[in-house]
């Protein structure tokens, strides 16, 4: 599915509102002066509420698992597809769903 690479800026969150931070990100390919976000990358996440209810344990990590097919990043040297949004992820240990909603750059479209 085509759409934007993302970038660290990207707010990705969990179901329950916990923010979501990359790594490791692209050492080599940029996009307005911003690392791109490759596929490889495990997104942590801080702030979950689902860690107020104390009912189970809150998102610690989450992956999207669909990327660019024709663009490829390099990170950890490692070569592979990047993220591009929209995009669903899925969220660990809950399963819950990880979202990438369609802002951020605009410039860079790949399929």
């Amino acid at each position: 599915m085509p759409g934007y690479v993302a970038l660290p800026t990207n707010q990705v969150t969990c179901s329950h509102g916990g923010m979501g931070k990359p790594a490791p990100l692209s050492t080599r390919v940029f996009i307005m002066g911003q690392p791109v976000v490759p596929l490889s990358a495990v997104y942590a996440i801080a702030g979950c509420s689902l860690a107020a209810s104390g009912s189970s344990p809150p998102c610690a990590t989450g992956r999207f698992s669909a990327g660019t097919t024709r663009v490829m990043v390099s990170a950890a040297g490692l070569l592979g597809p990047a993220v591009i949004v929209p995009a669903l992820g899925q969220c660990v240990p809950t399963g819950q769903p990880l979202v990438a909603p369609p802002a951020g750059q605009m410039r860079v479209f790949a399929s």
